[in-house]
């Protein structure tokens, strides 16, 4: 049974009835007891439900982190923002792009084989690049990018990254810090929601970036990430082979203190 009932019991007023359809729930245990220490502190009983909200302080604080990042990505997600290779719209960006009516979305192979010369890392032309600049999309590190600067922006906390970086220099010790370094496979005892999953594909600068959200009760290991448009899934088991690490952007700590203040 799920917490549908008990929430609308607690939006009724009726605390009592609420505690205890949450308190027979089946979902998930850390929503079922914050909700039921809601209830508590509602009823007047607010030693018990201080008692109660220990009993999950952890787990109930990568709850709400985890609800915060959502609150970041989910413009995007419901933006359905294609994948560019090389992009970096913001969605204000983005939005004027398709209103213009220019064209949306851009694959690796044909950035390579169209804009840029893979062997000097420079634009094929001025034109090209100029062309390269209207399409429309993120790609994956952009996509990651964006989103936590929506959070740092949202908390107040200056972000550390200037302009942009690709999903190798998003573990640059400069912007980032490694989250138990040689820990394998991920994800590391000590990742929180917010960090970031880097994957390096070991040819042409290939990688993935996607950012942690937490676990499911399968264990997959839940994240936000860019596919053909930005998503809410999991790490493909296929893909932990080429697991760079796990990395902590600087000042997401401060992010974190914030949110849960």
């Amino acid at each position: 049974m799920g917490l549908g009932r008990a929430f609308q019991k607690f939006q009724e007023g009726d605390y009592q009835e609420a505690y205890e359809l949450a308190q027979n729930a089946t979902t998930n245990p850390v929503e079922r007891r914050y909700l039921m220490a809601k209830c508590l502190w509602k009823l007047g009983q607010t030693g018990e439900a201080r008692k109660l909200l220990d009993t999950i302080k952890g787990p109930l604080e990568d709850y709400i982190m985890t609800r915060y990042l959502d609150g970041a990505a989910k413009p995007y997600i419901e933006a359905a923002v294609p994948f560019k290779f090389g992009g970096f719209d913001d969605l204000d960006t983005y939005q004027k792009k398709v209103l213009a009516g220019n064209r949306m979305g851009l694959e690796s192979s044909e950035y390579y084989e169209d804009f840029v010369d893979i062997n000097t890392w420079k634009w094929k032309s001025a034109a090209k690049a100029r062309e390269f600049e209207k399409i429309a999309g993120i790609d994956c590190s952009g996509y990651v990018q964006r989103v936590q600067q929506g959070m740092f922006k949202a908390a107040g906390v200056p972000y550390p990254i200037q302009g942009r970086t690709s999903t190798s220099g998003l573990s640059s010790p400069a912007v980032s810090t490694q989250i138990n370094p040689g820990f394998k496979p991920p994800p590391p005892p000590d990742i929180k929601p917010g960090d970031m999953i880097l994957l390096d594909y070991g040819h042409n600068r290939y990688g993935h970036s996607m950012i942690y959200r937490g676990r499911d009760a399968k264990g997959n290991i839940l994240v936000t990430q860019m596919g053909g448009v930005p998503e809410n899934g999991i790490l493909a088991p296929e893909k932990v082979q080429f697991y760079k690490g796990t990395y902590r952007l600087k000042g997401m700590d401060k992010v974190r203190q914030k949110v849960l203040a």
